[in-house]
């Protein structure tokens, strides 16, 4: 039986823009200790991508595969056949999201988004069945934002407004979401279908998209070069209710390091 699932961010968490020397044995231990611990653990893949632009990032990064990937924000969950290597459409979850998105159309939305400048609307390939994604120009005053459109989507529309930025980057991103899809909504779902308790869930991420798992009270991994975002959440009052572990490791070293904290190994 598995005792823990093991939920991770990609990009910035796993996946790093250079494959440098240290970047490479990172992954390689991290391979190692989840390979040594596969019967009675679960792995899944936590990622705005695709799925497969997910396992194209994966296997340029030699990481080892998961059991699941959550792809598009938490909007869709992919499992992997252990006989075929495959991995399918979890059709339970898409129906579930299917019923609160029907609330609003796309158009509509992308008509509305079209009266501020500050957004672009992101490439086709980025975009999902449950995910309409925006750039967000770098020097937009947050409050203002804010009130202005994240506001009136939540409100208005019915859905959800995630908005975060990207460390390496200095890109700000908007995806707009069914209402109860996010990575901690889909983290529970997994949890739930491998009969693994909520407290037996840790998750790394480093980016504000990620805040929602640590928020819902899901142990929580801080990397060492975690989003301004990220970092500042865990420096205010808001953190109050969280579990979480600051890192000192870098690259897939400091998820194995965060893990051993919690103690998963």
């Amino acid at each position: 039986m598995k005792t823990w699932l093991i939920g991770s961010d990609l990009d910035g968490t796993l996946i790093y823009p250079d494959n440098s020397p240290e970047v490479n044995l990172g992954t390689k231990a991290f391979n190692l200790i989840i390979q040594k611990h596969r019967e009675s653990h679960t792995l899944a893949y936590v990622t705005g991508r695709h799925l497969e632009r997910a396992k194209e990032g994966v296997k340029e990064a030699g990481l080892i595969e998961p059991d699941f990937y959550i792809c598009d924000v938490g909007t869709t969950i992919y499992e992997q056949n252990v006989l075929t290597g495959a991995f399918s459409l979890d059709q339970v979850y898409r129906d579930q999201l299917t019923k609160s998105w029907q609330e609003t159309t796309k158009d509509k939305l992308i008509d509305w988004l079209q009266n501020f400048p500050f957004l672009t609307l992101q490439e086709d390939n980025r975009q999902g069945e449950f995910k309409l994604c925006y750039y967000v120009s770098s020097d937009i005053e947050r409050e203002s934002f804010e009130n202005s459109v994240i506001k009136q989507i939540t409100e208005e529309f019915k859905l959800q407004a995630i908005y975060s930025t990207d460390p390496n980057n200095n890109i700000g991103y908007l995806d707009i979401l069914p209402k109860g899809a996010s990575k901690e909504s889909a983290l529970n779902f997994l949890a739930q279908k491998t009969n693994i308790s909520k407290d037996r869930i840790v998750y790394a991420g480093d980016s504000g998209n990620d805040l929602a798992v640590c928020k819902a009270g899901i142990k929580f991994i801080i990397p060492q070069k975690a989003s301004e975002e990220v970092n500042s959440f865990f420096l205010s009052p808001e953190n109050s209710s969280c579990i979480y572990y600051k890192v000192t490791e870098p690259f897939c070293f400091g998820l194995l390091e965060g893990l051993r904290y919690f103690k998963v190994f």
